[in-house]
This record gives structure tokens, C-alpha cells and sequence, in this order.
């Protein structure tokens, strides 16, 4: 996940593009000199509107661009980023108005100050619940600030992950990120 175009550029040919995300906060010029080379990471109907735009002409006949877009749930950081996850009918008519776009990942931040276990239970009902309300087929999903805590040994908060991933391979089958 990338703010800027330097980042995109040093993974460009080391990393599938399907794996790296750029920011729609990024300038324009960045934005369309990225196009083909990453996904875009949208975090409200703004910048999913830009993006639509930005992309259309630039699409093959038929195609539709893959877009990720970061959710918040229930238990976000104050003032985070992101579509509101509690409303998601009002997500998917925003999503329908695209005519470029398919949503195929979605970034859920997460307060690693909170209760973490909670919030990753939390955070995969919301992906199980977009998956279903949303227009289109979402192929993975990330819980973001839930890396560092792991990193720091959280036993808890470890088992819960493993918990989340053996629901995920039996119910979502989705590919399950942390960051």
C-alpha cells in the first residue's frame, strides 16, 4: 500500500501489480502515470469517483478496473479514512454509480490500541457482510494494524487470527491479508 508514485515505481516488476495499491489521495499525475501498473485504494465516493473517471478511457473495451476500498467498522480509529462499513447498501449504490470500477479487496483499518481480538472478529463480519451486499466479488481482504502487535508476540490476538483464517478457507474464501 502506497501513498505516492516512487513507491509503485520501486515495486514495479518485483511484485504482481494486483498486489500493490496506491492511494487515490496520491496527485493526479500520479494516479494516471500508475495506471496498469497497480491498483487504486479508494476511501470514500470522492476518490472512487476520480478514479472512475481517470480510469475509463484508459480501459479496453469491456474491462472494468480492480479497485480496493478501505471500510470502517464499528471500532476504527477516531478520524480514519474510509466508507462507513455499518452502511453498506448506501456503499453499493455509490459502487453501482461507477462504470469503471469492480471492487475486488477491501482494507479494514483497525485501533491497535483497542481490543484487537474484538476488532478482528468484528472486521471479518463486515468483509462477509460486504461480500454479500456489495455488487461485485470481493477476492481478499486486509486487516490493517494488526501486524506490529503479532509481531510483538500477542498470544490472544494470534490465536484469533489463525480462528479468522480457518473461518475464512471454510466460509469466505477470500485471501486474507495483515498489515
Amino acid at each position: 500500500m502506497a501513498e505516492n508514485l516512487v513507491v509503485v515505481d520501486s515495486c514495479y516488476g518485483a511484485l504482481d501489480c494486483r498486489s500493490v495499491f496506491l492511494s487515490a489521495r496520491a496527485p493526479r499525475e500520479e494516479l494516471v502515470a500508475a495506471f496498469g501498473r497497480c491498483r487504486y485504494l479508494a476511501g470514500d465516493a470522492e476518490a472512487l469517483k476520480s478514479i472512475d473517471e481517470l480510469v475509463g478511457p484508459r480501459l479496453e473495451r469491456g474491462y472494468l478496473e480492480n479497485v480496493a476500498l478501505r471500510v470502517r467498522t464499528e471500532l476504527s480509529p477516531e478520524g480514519v479514512e474510509g466508507f462507513c462499513g455499518q452502511n453498506s447498501e448506501e456503499l453499493a449504490g455509490t459502487l453501482r454509480k461507477a462504470r469503471n470500477l469492480a471492487v475486488r479487496s477491501v482494507f479494514l483499518p483497525l485501533d491497535s490500541t483497542g481490543d484487537l481480538c474484538a476488532q478482528v472478529r468484528d472486521a471479518f463480519s463486515l468483509a462477509k457482510k460486504l461480500r454479500s451486499d456489495l455488487p461485485c466479488m470481493l477476492h481478499s481482504f486486509c486487516l490493517e494494524g494488526v501486524l506490529e502487535p503479532l509481531a510483538k508476540g500477542d498470544a490472544d490476538l494470534l490465536n484469533t487470527v489463525r480462528m479468522i483464517a480457518s473461518l475464512n478457507d471454510t466460509s469466505l474464501y477470500a485471501q486474507f491479508f495483515v498489515a
